[in-house]
């Protein structure tokens, strides 16, 4: 091998790698031998030819190899990838970290960190600012009117502010919990609900503002819209607010179709179904008040149509539609319990049910004035419980004439415009047990026929009165009779 010394390698030409480098030194001399790439280095005449042996980018780019394991030319950029050196970063560098800490600045150049609590972070993660408000427990506060959209295809991730797939609300009962998230501000609220089925029940809470929340569904055909479901329908306790639930009908196979308690509820019931379920179609318990404000239908039965426990309901001068004739197993209308007032007055009923047309006991009250009950049994009143019409009826009938007495009719006052030779008085044909029964006339009536019910019994009736005369009666529903009494 021959032996090159350094400073002849720029005019010894090409190396074949066989070549040693001899190495002198003040003690002694020694040789190796550079490999091929090594003699390319040495050989190299400029930096970029030492670049090009490397397979490094030129000076601009700084860039780190062009083959597959390697940083492609132009990707490694110390411009791009590094932040320059400045008092900011110097600052937070200069800061010492600690769980629930923040970093903020304190000036140019300085920052400090601080507390972050958990209610902090909580605040913090909120998307927007109505977020951040029920974060806060803050309602927003209404300016006008505002409609929630519930249907089938919806989901509760939705904001539920549009009638469409992609922003409808999937569940009724996220309608009821946006409506009362709100400071309603006396504008009314209304769920619209879309035509369908809805298996989940619904839990009406109080809300603020004086407005009301409407849970509206199809009130042209409202089995349109079902809720139906395994437990009650609809409930709600201690409820500050009003509520109107229209256009729906309820069904579940294990509970009531709408249960409430509690002083401060009150809600509205409109054009509605009311179908099948094991216990009762509307229960008021403790206070709690039901208006019916529109007409209605019922095509199924359970154990009590109306029940008012302590409670009141008022359901007066509406078409009740009855299908398929269901049957009530307890009565058509319980009124039950201290304070207890069941008002179904001037009603016309349509269709037909079986079971005992009502029952009220233990102080209750009820009022049926100018309404036959359905049902195909007498009604009961016992305990202390008190079925009343709340009003007499008056007539000026003429000789000859006939008055047949409407259910729950307790007073008949005559006021003829003299002496009547005849008159027939067909006695109520559902009278409830204990009922009483007055008749009085300003004028004589010389020949009168009380005639009562098919299946009723008269004792001691009266065939003639005298002017200003009259005379009493009370009704026993275990014998079927009516016992004079005054």
């Amino acid at each position: 091998m021959a032996n090159v010394k350094i400073s002849d390698l720029p005019s010894a030409g090409p190396m074949t790698g066989a070549e040693l480098i001899e190495v002198k030194q003040s003690l002694g001399s020694f040789s190796y031998q550079p490999s091929a790439v090594g003699w390319s280095l040495l050989a190299a005449a400029n930096a970029a030819a030492l670049r090009g042996v490397l397979g490094l980018g030129d000076s601009s780019t700084k860039s780190v190899g062009t083959t597959a394991g390697t940083v492609a030319a132009g990707d490694h950029t110390h411009t791009s990838l590094y932040q320059p050196l400045d008092a900011d970063l110097t600052a937070i560098a200069g800061l010492t970290s600690a769980a629930d800490k923040g970093i903020q600045f304190t000036g140019a150049g300085t920052a400090a960190t601080y507390d972050l609590t958990a209610a902090g972070k909580a605040l913090l993660d909120d998307a927007n600012a109505a977020a951040q408000r029920v974060t806060l427990g803050v309602r927003d506060v209404l300016s006008a009117a505002r409609t929630y959209y519930v249907r089938t295809d919806g989901s509760d991730s939705n904001d539920g502010l549009a009638n469409t797939a992609g922003r409808a609300f999937l569940t009724i009962q996220k309608g009821v919990d946006a409506a009362m998230a709100l400071d309603n501000n006396g504008y009314d609220v209304t769920i619209q609900v879309a035509d369908g089925t809805y298996a989940g029940v619904v839990t009406l809470k109080s809300f603020a503002g004086s407005g009301r929340i409407t849970i509206l569904g199809n009130t042209t055909t409202p089995a349109n819209v079902l809720i139906s479901t395994t437990a009650s329908c609809v409930s709600g306790t201690n409820i500050t607010g009003t509520y109107l639930i229209d256009g729906v009908k309820l069904t579940t196979t294990s509970g009531s179709l709408v249960t409430l308690l509690g002083s401060s509820t009150y809600v509205e019931l409109g054009r509605n179904v009311y179908g099948t379920c094991t216990i009762r179609h509307i229960t008021v318990n403790l206070g709690a008040t039901v208006d019916v404000v529109n007409d209605y239908t019922i095509d199924g039965g359970c154990q009590t149509h109306l029940y008012s426990q302590s409670g009141i309901i008022r359901d007066n001068s509406h078409t009740i539609t009855i299908t398929g004739t269901p049957a009530f197993s307890s009565a058509f209308i319980v009124s039950t319990g201290g304070g207890a007032l069941v008002l179904f007055t001037t009603n016309t009923i349509s269709g037909s049910c079986t079971g005992n047309r009502f029952s009220v006991n233990s102080v209750a009250s009820a009022n049926f004035a100018g309404t036959t009950i359905p049902g195909n049994a007498l009604g009961a009143a016992g305990g202390g419980g008190e079925p009343y019409s709340g009003t007499l009826s008056g007539q000026i009938p003429t000789t000859g004439g006939t008055i047949t007495v409407a259910a729950g009719v307790t007073t008949l006052l005559l006021n003829p415009a003299g002496t009547l030779a005849t008159l027939t008085i067909n006695l109520a044909t559902l009278p409830y047990d204990d009922q009483t029964f007055t008749l009085s006339s300003t004028q004589a009536i010389t020949a009168l026929t009380m005639a009562p019910s098919a299946g009723h019994t008269l004792k001691a009736g009266l065939t003639t009165i005298a002017a200003n005369g009259y005379a009493s009666w009370k009704f026993q529903r275990s014998d079927l009779t009516w016992y004079r009494i005054g």
